[in-house]
């Protein structure tokens, strides 16, 4: 996959941040690796089980979300919540170390952010988790600080979607020697930045 030159300029945030910037070239999206589950509901998820999803497009293109804001994502899965449900930070499947809050702001509603670094293939890469449409972050959660696996990094709510509580969840790896510290959480989800990524590549398996 090809990925920008170390030199070649960040794309600036858009003003609704509701949505994640677009930018004018192909949306691109790491498929599903064929040794992963195919099965959506075969993940472990954020959320306490048993989870239902509202949107989960990776399959079927064209599929209209409950969540307008999907509509302008790559890779976004909606998933059914309780208001104040704990919304758990995952492992990642052969995830190094703990995860780090890299954002904390107003993208999908509120929104957190946290990077994770994971061993594939013999090398190192970064993954950001995004988690949207809380109600509020968990107790402890702050930016640059390392977040236990299964802390609550914050609760299902609606907000952005009055009346529709659901936790937005997208999985996004990050371009080759890029530093994501410095950026701004708007920016965090642009194609420059991250790429997105079917979450059953990640996410570890119900067993």
């Amino acid at each position: 996959m090809p990925l920008p030159a170390a030199d070649e300029p960040l794309a600036a945030a858009a003003a609704d941040k509701r949505a994640r910037p677009r930018s004018d070239r192909p949306h691109e999206l790491i498929p599903r690796r064929p040794d992963r589950p195919s099965d959506p509901l075969a993940l472990v998820y954020p959320l306490p089980s048993p989870v239902r999803l509202l949107y989960f497009g990776l399959d079927t293109p064209g599929a209209e979300p409950e969540d307008e804001a999907s509509t302008l994502t790559e890779g976004a899965v909606d998933l059914s919540a309780e208001r104040g449900a704990p919304v758990k930070v995952p492992t990642l499947d052969s995830q190094d170390g703990k995860a780090e809050v890299v954002a904390l702001g107003d993208l999908f509603g509120s929104t957190a952010v946290t990077l994770h670094s994971v061993s594939e293939s013999g090398r190192k890469r970064q993954y950001l988790v995004f988690y949207g449409r809380l109600d509020a972050f968990g107790p402890d959660v702050a930016i640059d600080k390392s977040i236990a696996d299964g802390a609550i990094v914050g609760f299902a709510g609606d907000s952005g979607t009055p009346g529709m509580v659901h936790l937005h969840l997208e999985i996004r790896q990050v371009r080759d020697d890029l530093d994501v510290h410095p950026l701004e959480l708007a920016r965090l989800g642009d194609q420059s930045v991250s790429i997105a990524c079917d979450v059953r590549n990640v996410l570890p398996a119900v067993h």
